[in-house]
């Protein structure tokens, strides 16, 4: 090699480490997730209880809620979604009266009134009751339940979708592994949030 391309060499040699020095101090700075030992619970042997030290160390450091058995950001973001909706309530219920948020507001005071439903007692669900009483076999059984079912179960489980319905419809992937979507009848939900 010429000793008039060893200054060139050099050159590059310090061109090329360069950049990397300086991503280097940048990524020193960059927050990193919490180390995967942070996690473990290095006082839990694997072998008599794998999920404790596994995930020993996370759950003394974060915990869940009291009376939960799982958490997560959808839990999160159901109460947060709960806590705006009280605020809205709150609000609406000093609107005008006739105007919607009022409307609103009402129709949850009227749910909340233990009192005057039952004061009401079985009244407002006798139409449906004598319909129920009307089913002799599959047919009006079938017209019965289809008439108010609507397409609102999770079937797989992802807790998406509640249903206060007895039965509940959904079209889903199958879970046998086709490539086909197939309907779902499920028990619904038994009641309001």
């Amino acid at each position: 090699m010429s000793t008039s391309c060893k200054p060139l060499l050099a050159a590059a040699a310090v061109l090329a480490w360069w950049p990397v020095t300086a991503a280097s101090a940048q990524a020193a700075n960059v927050p990193r997730p919490p180390r995967l030992e942070a996690t473990v619970d290095a006082n839990v042997r694997p072998g008599d209880d794998f999920f404790a030290y596994a995930n020993g160390g996370w759950l003394k450091s974060n915990g869940l809620p009291a009376g939960t058995a799982r958490w997560g950001a959808r839990n999160e973001l159901e109460n947060l979604s709960r806590t705006r909706i009280a605020l809205l309530l709150r609000e609406a219920s000093s609107a005008g009266a006739g105007t919607s948020a009022r409307k609103v507001a009402d129709f949850h005071s009227a749910y909340l009134n233990e009192a005057a439903i039952e004061a009401h007692g079985l009244a407002p669900l006798r139409p449906l009751l004598d319909s129920i009483e009307r089913v002799g076999d599959k047919t009006p059984l079938a017209r019965l339940l289809g008439a108010r079912m609507p397409a609102d179960v999770d079937p797989l489980g992802l807790g998406i979708y509640e249903s206060s319905h007895v039965i509940g419809l959904s079209v889903e992937q199958s879970i046998h592994g086709e490539k086909a979507n197939v309907a779902f009848l499920l028990q619904g939900g038994l009641g309001l949030p």
